[in-house]
């Protein structure tokens, strides 16, 4: 192996969160200063709902359509450090794809080897829809986060699975149904192999993100779902 040859990665596991925290600082100083591209999602609600969450407008700073999790990052982020909400969406777009490098890396490992890995996480670091999403503090790199987290969790069959769901269904309405639907399919597959076992992580995972997403949308609007469109569906919602 190449990269094992000259020494870079022989029992030295901690090289892939520097490796994440460089690439952190790096897009972070790009995206905040010099990033010419805007998202009006960005711009016209994240940034918006952020700030309003640092100044504790709950009632604006979430909204039934968006499940919670990005809000309370991005506005916990203007709160502690002050920055503007776009901003708080660029740092935690950034952050999520940083952490999903860590998560992507022991996914690759556990799978082919180490110098595998590397190439991997190196090319997905620089694949161009994640940085411009990451430029732009949209809610993908989160999401890319919770998928990394999934298949890590697929392989070890640990805690990460669990929190591989919570994210996915607190992040975006399609992936509340992605997850369940990818779910169904884990519990076969546990099933048919008798691992009961190992369906307590991603089962409480999905159902803590159900529960705190549910609760969001019955503090805005009454109604205890997970997706306000279902209430329109029951008949119960304009």
């Amino acid at each position: 192996m190449v990269l094992n040859k000259v020494g870079i990665m022989k029992s030295r596991p901690y090289l892939i969160w520097l490796f994440a925290a460089a690439i952190f600082g790096a897009y972070a100083l790009v995206m905040v200063n010099w990033w010419p591209y805007l998202s009006n999602d960005v711009v016209g609600r994240y940034a918006v709902m952020a700030e309003e969450f640092a100044a504790g407008n709950w009632q604006e700073a979430f909204h039934v359509r968006f499940p919670p999790l990005f809000n309370c990052l991005t506005g916990l982020v203007v709160m502690v450090t002050g920055v503007s909400g776009l901003t708080a969406c660029r740092l935690v777009a950034v952050g999520a794809l940083s952490l999903s490098l860590v998560a992507f890396y022991h996914f690759v490992r556990k799978i082919f080897d180490e110098e595998t890995a590397w190439w991997a996480v190196a090319i997905l670091a620089i694949l161009p829809m994640y940085v411009t999403v990451s430029g732009r503090g949209t809610r993908e790199t989160v999401q890319l986060l919770a998928y990394s987290l999934l298949t890590l969790g697929l392989v070890t069959h640990s805690a990460w699975l669990g929190l591989g769901f919570f994210i996915l269904t607190t992040t975006r309405v399609d992936s509340i149904v992605v997850g369940g639907i990818l779910l169904g399919f884990y519990w076969l597959y546990a099933i048919c192999r008798r691992e009961y076992a190992h369906l307590i992580f991603p089962t409480f995972g999905y159902l803590m993100g159900l529960l705190v997403t549910s609760w969001m949308v019955y503090y805005l609007s009454g109604y205890f779902v997970p997706i306000y469109r279902l209430a329109k569906l029951l008949g119960g919602a304009e």
